[in-house]
């Protein structure tokens, strides 16, 4: 269900185990993802969202890899907030990358627009009725490349929890 953005007419291909596109666009191609990634991920915050890309041109500089989330809640220009995270980019090329990018305001999300971090309130908000989200994998170093993506995953926290329990002395 995976679909691209800003590639021109280029379609998903169904690989083995990953999806791929050609970039034939000027513009930084996304992948989108399907509604399954999408609604209340609220209990995603802190968590993290991962996955992996393939290049298959070097170097993959000075491109800017990026992770976009937009929520339902408007932002004060009467627009939905969209948070921006920027990983690195990828240094091997015919190779799966891995990329974690935690799902909490210290993981630095910008707020796209407005050039400042998000805050806790802002995050939970766009996790807590996510619209649309995007892996931004577009390389601006080569046209007609190929890139790929595999192994996206959202996961919750880890969350230990412990549980003291005693009586009193003497009691049963």
């Amino acid at each position: 269900g995976w679909t691209v953005a800003d590639n021109g007419a280029e379609p998903v291909v169904p690989m083995a185990d990953h999806i791929a596109t050609t970039d034939a666009d000027p513009a930084d191609l996304a992948f989108v993802a399907p509604p399954a990634f999408l609604g209340n991920l609220s209990l995603a915050y802190r968590g993290s969202l991962s996955f992996e890309l393939l290049p298959t041109v070097r170097p993959f500089h000075p491109s800017r890899p990026a992770v976009e989330l937009t929520g339902s809640d408007l932002g004060p220009m009467g627009t939905p907030i969209i948070l921006r995270k920027e990983i690195p980019a990828p240094w091997t090329y015919f190779e799966f990358s891995q990329h974690t990018v935690e799902l909490g305001e210290s993981a630095g999300w910008q707020v796209l627009g407005e050039a400042r971090d998000a805050t806790a309130q802002e995050v939970r908000a766009v996790l807590a009725n996510l619209l649309d989200l995007r892996i931004i994998a577009d390389s601006a170093t080569a046209t007609d490349e190929s890139i790929g993506l595999r192994s996206v995953r959202i996961d919750r926290p880890t969350v230990r929890v412990v549980i003291a329990a005693g009586g009193l002395q003497g009691k049963p």
